[in-house]
């Protein structure tokens, strides 16, 4: 029996929201909860991202609640690693297209993700917008 596993998904983004600190222009502090793009499937509700952390006016945010059901990938191949998954592609495709409006988009720094398929030699890594938390992380 060949198993399959879905992913409860809690997003992390890089965003350029601001100072990030109590200046002039304040951006969102360290643990602040703000809202930035809409759901697609439960009549557009915003969706609430944690400021994990603030540097030189980038916010790192991660989604406060699940916001989708997803398979890291339909294939049930472990050697997938994180660049060449389903999840991967559909995070930074449909969902970063349909979620967030032109001026949020804009906000959204690519980010280079390390990934590492565990139980190999190889370390990959590739820009994204949208990604995951690894193991080591959550």
């Amino acid at each position: 029996m060949k198993r399959r596993w879905w992913i409860y998904l809690s997003f992390i983004l890089c965003c350029g929201l601001g100072a990030c600190s109590k200046d002039a222009n304040p951006g969102p502090e360290r643990g602040e909860v703000i809202q930035f793009g809409k759901t697609v499937d439960e009549g557009s509700e915003s969706i609430s991202w944690v400021v994990l952390a603030c540097e030189d006016g980038k916010a790192l945010l991660l989604s406060e609640e699940v916001v989708a059901y997803r398979e890291f990938h339909k294939k049930t191949n472990t050697g997938i690693e994180w660049h060449e998954s389903d999840v991967c592609t559909w995070l930074n495709t449909e969902f970063y297209e349909e979620v967030f409006a032109t001026e949020e988009k804009e906000k959204i720094l690519s980010t280079k993700v390390q990934t590492k398929n565990y139980g190999s030699d190889t370390a990959d890594s590739v820009e994204n917008k949208v990604f995951l938390l690894d193991i080591r992380e959550v």
